[in-house]
Order: C-alpha cells, then sequence, then structure tokens
C-alpha cells in the first residue's frame, strides 16, 4: 500500500517545508527552529532533542509566546504525536489569531488524526489569510483523502511550481506530486516530476525511493529493488524496508527478503518514540506474526486514527482471525473512497472474506 510504505518523514517533511515564513523571534526560538529546518535533509536525534529542549525551556519562562507553541506544535509533529500537535498549534492561534503557521499545523495535526471536515475548514481559513504553497499542498492532499484526485493533482503541480526558485521545498512538493502521478496510474508524469524534484534539489534522500517506486510502476522490479538498497544504505528506514522486502518476496530473492527482515527487527528493536509503527505492524503481520503485529497496529491507531491507521489494523485483525472487528476498519478506511487503488483492493478483499458459521447456530435456528 503506497501510503503505509511511503515514507513518514515525507509527509513531516513536506509540510515543514510548507509551513509559512516565521515572525521574528528572538535568539533561542531562531536556534530551534533552524535546529528544526536542519532535520529536513539530516535527521539528528541529538541536534532534534537539543530543538525540543529549547522551546520547552522558552515555553515555561514566556508562556505567552505564540512562536514557542508553534515550534512545540512542529516538535510534536515530528514526535507523531498528533493530539499534542494540535493542542500546541491551537494555543499559538488563541496567542496569535490568524497566524498563518499555526492554522497550517493545526491543519497537518487533524488530518493525521482523521478529523478530516475540521481539516478542510482550517485548510480553508489558511487559504483565504494567506493563499499560496503552504495552503496548496494541504488542499491538495485533503482533496486526494476525499477522492478529488484531479484537483489534488492540480494543486500539487501549481504549489511545486509556486516554489521553484526556493530549491528543497520545491523538491519535496515536486515528489508529492509523483506520489499522485504514480497512484493516478501516471508514470511518464511521476518521472518528469521526480526530475523536476532532482534539479530542483540534487541529493535529496527521498529521491531515491521515489524512483524506486516509478520503477516497480514500469514494471522493472530489481531496479527498484537497487533504488531501495541505495536508499536505505543512505539513511535507514522502516517504511522503505518495509516497501523492499515485500519486493524481494514477490520476485524471489531470498537473500535481500532475509537481509530487509533482518533490518526490520533491528529498526522495531530501536522505534521507543512510535514513529514506525505503522511499517512495523504491517511486517509483522505479513510474515506471519499476527500477535506480534497487534500491539503497534492499536497503539498506532490510538495516536492517529487516519484512514490508513484503520487499513493497517484491518489488515493486522484480519491475520490474526478477527474477521468482524477487521471489517470494521476496513469499512472505515474506505469511508471517503480515497483513490489508492492498493488501499481498496486490501479493504475490498477484507470485506468480501465469508465468516465462518459460528458452531451450533443451525441447531439454535
Amino acid at each position: 500500500m503506497w501510503l503505509t510504505m511511503w515514507q513518514r518523514l515525507v509527509v513531516i517533511c513536506l509540510l515543514a517545508c510548507a509551513i509559512p515564513a516565521a515572525p521574528a523571534a528572538d535568539e533561542p526560538l531562531r536556534e530551534a527552529e533552524s535546529l528544526l529546518l536542519a532535520q529536513r535533509t539530516r535527521p539528528d536525534v541529538a541536534q532534534f532533542e537539543r530543538a525540543k529542549g529549547i522551546v520547552e525551556v522558552e515555553l515555561r519562562r514566556r508562556p505567552g509566546e505564540a512562536q514557542g507553541w508553534t515550534l512545540l506544535a512542529w516538535v510534536r509533529m515530528s514526535e507523531h504525536r498528533f493530539l499534542a500537535a494540535l493542542d500546541a498549534a491551537r494555543r499559538a492561534d488563541t496567542l496569535a489569531p490568524d497566524e498563518p503557521r499555526a492554522l497550517a499545523l493545526m491543519s497537518d495535526a487533524l488530518t493525521e488524526l482523521g478529523r478530516y471536515d475540521e481539516a478542510v475548514a482550517i485548510t480553508q481559513c489558511l487559504a483565504d489569510l494567506d493563499p499560496g504553497a503552504p495552503a496548496w499542498i494541504r488542499i491538495a492532499r485533503l482533496r486526494f483523502l476525499r477522492a478529488d484526485m484531479d484537483g489534488a493533482i492540480q494543486l500539487m503541480a501549481k504549489a511545486a511550481r509556486a516554489g521553484e526558485a526556493r530549491g528543497e521545498a520545491s523538491a519535496w512538493a515536486w515528489l508529492e506530486l509523483a506520489r499522485l502521478y504514480l497512484l493516478a496510474g501516471q508514470a511518464s508524469a511521476a518521472d518528469q516530476a521526480i526530475a523536476a524534484a532532482q534539479r530542483a534539489y540534487p541529493g535529496l534522500p527521498a529521491i531515491l525511493p521515489a524512483q524506486a517506486r516509478l520503477r516497480l510502476a514500469q514494471g522493472d522490479s530489481r531496479a527498484a529493488l537497487d533504488l531501495y538498497r541505495q536508499a536505505l544504505a543512505a539513511r535507514p528506514s522502516a517504511e522503505e524496508a518495509l516497501a523492499a522486502w515485500r519486493l524481494a518476496r514477490q520476485i524471489g530473492q531470498a537473500g535481500p527478503e532475509k537481509h530487509y527482515a533482518a533490518l526490520l527487527e533491528g529498526l522495531a528493536k530501536l522505534d521507543a518514540g512510535g514513529l514506525s509503527r505503522r511499517a512495523l505492524a504491517e511486517y509483522f503481520a505479513e510474515s506471519g506474526q499476527s500477535q506480534r503485529a497487534l500491539a503497534p497496529a492499536r497503539e498506532e491507531f490510538a495516536a492517529r486514527p487516519d484512514l490508513y491507521s484503520h487499513a493497517t489494523l484491518a489488515r493486522v485483525l484480519h491475520r490474526a482471525g478477527d474477521v468482524p472487528q477487521a471489517r470494521q476498519h476496513a469499512r472505515a478506511a474506505l469511508a471517503l473512497n480515497t483513490p489508492d487503488p492498493q488501499l481498496r483492493t486490501d479493504m475490498d478483499k477484507i470485506m468480501g472474506t465469508i465468516l465462518a458459521p459460528v458452531p451450533g447456530a443451525e441447531a439454535r435456528e
């Protein structure tokens, strides 16, 4: 499934690149923001923790500082603590009403929480207040989720072209546009979008996985697997390791399959913050560890009850044999008719599962 495999870092980085410009801040908050911005291309746990610490200290010292709450919302989004991110962004909005950055982060958090109607309303406020790429990217994402693929592509293309002079920010938008094109079955357009991302910011790590997905869509599985290998060598990721493991299994590459299984097991031990629960739950379920998959799938759903967490939980429950609960979550995953072909295939399969008869039911009748 594309968005399950889609590197969650791409989401956070795309949104971080698409946060409107900040008003002037004092030196500590400027430093914190600079450290957070650096995470987009050079993730560093120590530097992230330093930024987080600065923000928390400044908020204890000056709890009425709106920008501090905005940066805290950004930190919480990066930690996948979406409800806490929403609370912080709302606090920032209360202190500085109609500040575009707070509205953008509220939109992001509401989307991750599966509160799509609220996200649409907030994003429309952002678009009315500050029309431009940050608003267009968020509207495009919501249009895709709500089954308007043409509208999503149109707005994401507009956002990508608007950022042509901004390097990295433009590259992230082009990659998101490529994702939409692939979901729509337009591989040639996706190829062009990925090339534009490469021109906008050569060497951006997220380009390699995007190229892998393109090669897979074009039918070149071996080239796709090699691109995943390169991407994982540069920066290990549970999401991309899952994609590589699935592909290796599919084409019968036993060595790479074993290697990526070991990588996923290792990443599971390191995932104390739960940032990779969704991918790990899918891996555990597909590798015959259904009971082990249940905890991360349920924890992810509790933290991020969006339609894709519904889908993951549906898959895990289905493999664990709980068909009635799996169907409930599959139905929720399909509620918006999101145009994700793999999502629809998997959820339709679960919805079509024939329930085993209850022992003794005929006798009771």
